[in-house]
């Protein structure tokens, strides 16, 4: 809610940053904003630019983000035939569970960039723009 509130009272950047296998990776978002509860807090941005990835628009239509409702375990938003955020232990803006999981448990099989189990820290940060 705190995440709406704050990107509906002015402009706000996004940006995630991963370290996999000792090298630091990032996307940002010039525009960035969370929808309100009515609209299950989904997520839009644009204005990407980064090291590659694009984590939130993938080119494969199942696993895009931007736009999708937010998911957690106990509320099922996503598209997938099961709960995406109760098989990866998160809360997220899935699709069909795909690309960008940054919120889950450490450890776990993670997809950003590469195939990645490695990724040892990973962060999303919000900046409101100038």
């Amino acid at each position: 809610e705190k995440m709406h509130q704050l990107t509906n009272s002015a402009e706000y950047r996004l940006r995630f940053e991963v370290l996999i296998r000792g090298v630091w990776y990032s996307d940002e978002y010039v525009h960035f904003k969370i929808n309100s509860e009515f609209e299950k807090y989904s997520i839009n941005v644009s204005g990407y630019s980064g090291d590659k990835a694009n984590v939130l628009n993938s080119p494969y239509s199942n696993v895009v983000h931007n736009g999708m409702k937010f998911t957690t375990y106990d509320q099922d938003n996503d598209l997938a035939p099961f709960n995406c955020g109760l098989q990866y232990a998160s809360g997220n803006w899935f699709n069909w569970c795909g690309f960008q999981k940054i919120n889950q448990e450490y450890g776990s099989y993670y997809f950003y960039y590469v195939h990645s189990p490695t990724i040892t820290y990973c962060r999303m940060m919000m900046k409101r723009n100038a």
